[in-house]
């Protein structure tokens, strides 16, 4: 009867042992975020004072498209500097990692996808900078052409002046050819329907187009994703600067079920 009862013992403290084992996130301190701000901003990122109150570990780096960086840096060199951000997080023991941004910080989102498999979740609040479309339009055309034509004849650490757009207001800015080109060209790492086409890891993708991006519709970004069956694509009548907190309560419900799932 002892012996019986031993075994059953062993094996119930085998049974604790090896579920404790496993790699199973089952509490916000589980996950890690890096969250990106948008143009002109400054960190946090979108919503990171609200998912830290909720338990989360929260990176929001300051990019070089903020107020005071100013282009100081590559796109390149900034999708290096996120993974790094995301190694970091891996070390210290995240089992999930999301990335989320909003505006240009959603654009980088997926620059970052297209380059890299190692992030669990993704989250794209108003998505924004399409070089592309400012191409097209005329907006960015005769700066682009002529940075090319710098950066061809080998003057690529030349000192460029340019127009920066970002939701209907303009800056006068300065970066090395070879820079503004990283995040400008219309047919670089900047330009999000091709990004989303690039991306080769299915992942859960929370997509947030605000009022002022619903003419880009699903198709735009959401749809040229890999599809997965937790992604979700939201429509909110918020305006750009107001879609991340408009939709918080969506956002923690996603972020819930990547915990969950």
């Amino acid at each position: 009867m002892r012996l019986k009862f031993i075994s059953i013992r062993y094996i119930f403290f085998i049974f604790i042992w090896f579920f404790s084992n496993l790699s199973f996130a089952d509490t916000p301190q589980d996950i890690g975020m890096i969250l990106l701000h948008g143009k002109w901003g400054l960190p946090p990122g979108p919503l990171a004072d609200k998912f830290k109150d909720e338990g989360y570990e929260v990176i929001s780096p300051n990019m070089p498209w903020s107020r005071v960086r100013n282009y100081d840096v590559s796109y390149e060199q900034n999708i290096e500097d996120i993974h790094q951000q995301v190694q970091k997080l891996r070390i210290n023991g995240s089992k999930i990692i999301i990335l989320g941004g909003h505006s240009f910080g959603a654009n980088a989102v997926l620059a970052y996808l297209s380059k890299y498999q190692d992030v669990d979740g993704a989250m794209l609040f108003a998505p924004g900078h399409v070089p592309e479309r400012f191409y097209d339009r005329g907006l960015s055309t005769i700066s682009v052409d002529k940075a090319r034509a710098l950066l061809t004849d080998g003057q690529q650490d030349a000192n460029f002046p340019f127009t920066d757009f970002n939701q209907s207001r303009n800056r006068e800015m300065f970066a090395t050819v070879s820079v503004y080109l990283s995040y400008f060209d219309p047919n670089g790492l900047a330009n999000m329907p091709k990004s989303a086409s690039l991306t080769l890891k299915a992942i859960p993708v929370l997509c947030v187009m605000s009022s002022a991006e619903l003419a880009l519709g699903r198709d735009y970004i959401f749809s040229k994703l890999p599809p997965h069956p937790l992604s979700r694509y939201i429509e909110t009548p918020a305006s750009h600067l107001q879609a991340p907190d408009a939709t918080y309560n969506e956002a923690s419900t996603f972020v819930k079920t990547l915990l969950n799932h």
